[in-house]
């Protein structure tokens, strides 16, 4: 699973460095493809094509983050609000699915959002190294890194809390027959 995730990202993150330049380049963007990757080549060679891609390996572990703390949560829930196990805490509270997928999601947005935006910056060929950014106090940076974090959350949070909602409706929708 980590494997396949990691050869997905080593195969896909040229294609998301095209994309990502594309939407950035308002001034003269390309028609097709194929300009955009030969502009990208041009201007950058390879690293251009592969920007990013280290940052979308540690992406791999943003999964990873959000389902440890969503079990553990769980874990917590369930034996504060004495019931048997998850599943049951579920089946009583099916809400608390959402809400502990939110926290959890929150929590991996959190420890992963300057990843993510350096992973950006990187791919629009923007500065990425504190060396390059060495104006800007530590307040600035930190600005920086979390800009449109916010919005990130709640956009992260809604569709995070639907998604273990349903998962936890469909399992046990599953179980029950």
């Amino acid at each position: 699973s980590l494997v396949a995730a990691a050869i997905n990202v080593v195969l896909t993150t040229p294609i998301w460095a095209v994309v990502v330049n594309m939407q950035m380049d308002t001034q003269n963007p390309p028609d097709s493809w194929d300009i955009a990757v030969r502009k990208i080549y041009t201007k950058r060679g390879l690293q251009g094509l592969c920007a990013g891609l280290i940052p979308n390996l540690v992406m791999i572990g943003f999964p990873v983050v959000q389902g440890n703390l969503y079990h553990a949560l769980s874990i917590l829930v369930a034996g504060a609000l004495h019931e048997s196990d998850t599943e049951a805490l579920f089946q009583q509270r099916p809400y608390l699915a959402g809400a502990l997928g939110a926290a959890a999601t929150m929590a991996a947005t959190t420890a992963t959002y300057p990843v993510q935006v350096v992973r950006n910056r990187w791919q629009a060929g923007l500065p990425t190294t504190l060396k390059e950014s060495e104006s800007l106090t530590c307040c600035a940076l930190c600005r920086t890194l979390y800009l449109g974090y916010c919005v990130k959350m709640v956009h992260a949070a809604v569709t995070n809390a639907l998604v273990f909602v349903f998962k936890e409706q469909f399992y046990a929708w599953s179980v029950q027959g």
